[in-house]
C-alpha cells in the first residue's frame, strides 16, 4: 500500500533531516541575505544555529531558549532578531509536529509572549497590530503543525486497519480453504466406507483373501487354483 507523501515527509524518523534541512536554510540566510554585523551579531547567529541543530532532539527546550535568545537579540539590537524570530516559528512547526497536549502550546505561549516583550514600546497604541504578529509567529505555527500531525496519524491508522482488514481476509480464506478440505475428505471417507460395505462384494474378497492364503499356504500352484 503506498504511503501518502505527508505521512512520509513529517515521519518521526526523519526528525533530523528536516531539522539539518532547517540549518542550511538558516546558514543561506546569515551568509547571503541578512549577515550578522559584529560579534555580537555573530555570537547571536550561531547560537541560533546551535539552537536549531539541538531541536533535532529536544525541540521544546530549544523552542523556549530561542525565544529568550529573540528577546535578548532585540533588546541589544542585534540585526539578527528578524531570523531568530522565523527560527523560532519553524522549532515551532515541528514540535507540534511531533507532539500534542501541554508541550507545543506552552512553547506558542512562550514565543508569543517573546514577541510582545519585543513590541511593548508600541503598546499599548498598536496591541491589535502586536496581537495580530503574535498570532502570526506562535498561532499559525502551532496550528500547520498539529494539521500535519492529525493527518498523518490518520493516514497511518487507516494504513493499519487495512493491513488488519487485508490479514484478516486472508485468515477467513484460508480458514475456507481448510474446511472444504475437510469436507470433501468426509466425503471420500464416507463413499469408501459405503462401498464396502455391500454384502455381495464383502462375501466375495473374504472368499477371494481365504483362497490366497490357502492357495500360499498348501503351496498349490496358481496355474491348479482354478481346479480348487
Amino acid at each position: 500500500m503506498n504511503r501518502p507523501w505527508i505521512e512520509i515527509g513529517f515521519d518521526r524518523r526523519f526528525a533530523v533531516i528536516r531539522v539539518l534541512a532547517l540549518a542550511c536554510v538558516l546558514v543561506g540566510d546569515l551568509l547571503l541575505l541578512e549577515r550578522p554585523l559584529g560579534a555580537r551579531g555573530g555570537g547571536f547567529a550561531a547560537a541560533g544555529l546551535v539552537l536549531c541543530l539541538a531541536a533535532g532532539k529536544w525541540a521544546f527546550g530549544s523552542l523556549v531558549a530561542q525565544s529568550v535568545l529573540l528577546v535578548a537579540a532585540h533588546a541589544l539590537g542585534a540585526n539578527t532578531a528578524s531570523s531568530l524570530k522565523v527560527l523560532a516559528a519553524v522549532t515551532l512547526f515541528e514540535l507540534a509536529v511531533r507532539q500534542s497536549g501541554r508541550r507545543p502550546v506552552a512553547g506558542a505561549t512562550a514565543l508569543a509572549i517573546a514577541v510582545a516583550a519585543n513590541r511593548l514600546e508600541d503598546l499599548p497604541g498598536e496591541l491589535l497590530p502586536v496581537l495580530y504578529k503574535m498570532g502570526i509567529v506562535a498561532g499559525l505555527p502551532l496550528l500547520l503543525g498539529a494539521y500535519v500531525r492529525v493527518t498523518r496519524d490518520a493516514a497511518l491508522h487507516a494504513r493499519e486497519h487495512a493491513e488488519q482488514q487485508e490479514l484478516r481476509a486472508g485468515q477467513k480464506l484460508l480458514a475456507a480453504r481448510v474446511a472444504e478440505r475437510s469436507a470433501i475428505a468426509r466425503e471420500l471417507h464416507d463413499l469408501v466406507w459405503r462401498r464396502s460395505d455391500r454384502p455381495g462384494r464383502s462375501s466375495s474378497a473374504s472368499h477371494a483373501r481365504s483362497c490366497h492364503k490357502y492357495g500360499v499356504r498348501t503351496g498349490i500352484r496358481p496355474r491348479h487354483r482354478a481346479s480348487l
